[in-house]
């Protein structure tokens, strides 16, 4: 992902972001997560926006994604939970913004 994100590859970098997230989930070994993430991805992957594209947000969610293996190396449950549970809200604000900012532009 990293490399992607160097060159400016901001499609693979949501690309790969995708599939380290199944990937964590499947570690989890919780097959109807796993079929739920597979939806929500598939979902997100028709609209033809990502908070990726925000300048910084890129960097800044790769780093979140370092941490949170981090946490998962160490076996470190609690913060592995914190750190995801903060990924996504992060996720969620961006998105949110954005979908705001369509709004305002589409009234205009």
């Amino acid at each position: 992902m990293e490399s992607a994100l160097k060159e400016g590859k901001l499609k693979l970098v949501r690309k790969l972001t995708g599939e380290f997230q199944m990937a964590v989930c499947r570690a989890s070994q919780n097959n109807r997560l796993v079929q739920m993430l597979k939806v929500l991805l598939d979902q997100i992957r028709q609209v033809q926006t990502s908070t990726l594209f925000i300048k910084g947000r890129a960097k800044e969610a790769l780093g979140e994604h370092r941490r949170l293996l981090q946490a998962i190396e160490a076996r470190d449950a609690n913060l592995a939970e914190k750190l995801a549970r903060e990924h996504r809200q992060n996720t969620l604000q961006l998105r949110r913004s954005m979908v705001r900012e369509q709004l305002r532009k589409n009234r205009s």
